[in-house]
């Protein structure tokens, strides 16, 4: 396929790491969005952090 788009092999490799580089990134924020979504569901359920109960 890269052959019939024209594109060089330092390209296809270029593009290939890039892809990886972003998968990774990817799962690095889904997982970092699942902890802190999880760090403010316990926080809620044990009745920490929340502004009413202070005041």
């Amino acid at each position: 396929m890269p052959r019939t788009l024209g594109a060089s092999a330092s390209t296809v490799s270029l593009a290939d790491t890039l892809a990886h580089v972003l998968a990774l990134t990817t799962v690095f924020m889904a997982l970092r969005a699942a902890v802190i979504l999880l760090a403010r569901c316990i926080r809620l359920l044990l009745g920490r952090g929340t502004a009413d109960s202070h005041g």
